[in-house]
């Protein structure tokens, strides 16, 4: 006998159809697939006895859901070339648009929050047992921890069929892309003054609803999402502007900024309220953490640029 191996994975997303291995996104760690089955108890009342409840299983109402925690690299836009993880990022109800200069090349590609959330097909594969996750919705979380690399966790939800059929992993091609790591020449602005960062996180905190009805009908989308981002630094000592901000309601523009030599990854949050304040002690030293909600600024409540620096 031979045990099941949990790091010979493969995941595969696309929206728009069934995903090949063109579509392959390459993680931080092995995944938990969880699956929800959808179980109605009922009663056998008539014969006199105790313990007369049943139970069935509906197979069809099966949900599942999963965490791909994966790194961010850098791209050549310019080259039309897109991030391993921009499948996820659609599901994830963000809209994809190429830039171009005035001559029709592209310069940049973004990503900003859709008025018209998409869902797709995520394929896993564990160990030649391959399962179907359909009609996908993601909430994610975008993560800049100072010392490590870029993160970006893509929390799945969509339907699945119960039991996995027999399929060997695909071959896939390893990405050529650099990661992209949180340095000392990160730049990351409050209203264009500059911060010591030590950790960022970006959290869409999407609502996904699902329902199921006749003739197999299943919709799972994303009905609402509010962005948040929420910053640790080092407290400068006599600096009390964040408890001006939370009072007055003052709205600012957050800003980071990650490099690699010419390709660059941008996050860019125009409208920023200050929403909590905490100044926790670490070993004797304060910090500062600061949690912001993003409002809609100009249709978007943040976008996420990669672009190419000449």
């Amino acid at each position: 006998m031979a045990a099941k191996r949990a790091n010979k994975l493969t995941v595969l997303a696309r929206v728009g159809g069934d995903p090949t291995a063109q579509d392959v996104v390459f993680l931080d760690d092995v995944v938990d697939l969880k699956k929800d089955k959808k179980v109605v108890d009922y009663n056998e009342i008539g014969k006199g006895l105790l313990g007369s409840k049943r139970s069935q299983v509906i197979e069809e109402w099966t949900t599942a859901t999963v965490s791909l925690v994966t790194k961010i690299r850098s791209v050549d836009s310019t080259a039309n070339e897109k991030p391993e993880i921009a499948q996820l990022f659609l599901m994830s109800g963000l809209d994809e648009e190429q830039q171009t200069d005035q001559d029709g090349n592209v310069t940049a590609l973004l990503y900003t929050p859709s008025q018209n959330p998409k869902t797709g097909t995520i394929f896993i594969y564990l160990d030649g047992d391959k399962d179907v996750m359909e009609g996908v919705a993601c909430d994610f979380r975008l993560s800049l921890v100072v010392g490590n690399y870029a993160k970006a966790t893509f929390d799945a939800k969509g339907f699945i069929t119960l039991v996995p059929v027999r399929e060997p992993n695909p071959d896939v091609t390893e990405p050529t892309s650099e990661i992209l790591w949180v340095k000392c020449a990160t730049a990351v602005t409050i209203g264009g003054a500059e911060i010591p960062l030590k950790e960022l996180e970006l959290s869409m905190n999407s609502e996904i609803q699902q329902d199921f009805a006749t003739k197999c009908t299943k919709i799972n989308e994303i009905t609402d999402y509010a962005p948040k981002i929420t910053i640790k630094q080092i407290l400068d000592k006599g600096n009390i502007s964040h408890w001006q901000d939370i009072k007055e309601g003052v709205v600012r523009e957050i800003k980071a900024t990650l490099t690699n030599g010419t390709r660059t990854f941008e996050l860019v949050a125009p409208a920023c309220k200050l929403i909590d304040v905490n100044e926790p002690n670490n070993n004797g030293r304060l910090d500062l953490e600061r949690t912001y909600v993003l409002e809609n600024s100009a249709g978007a409540n943040f976008s996420i640029i990669y672009k190419e620096e000449t």
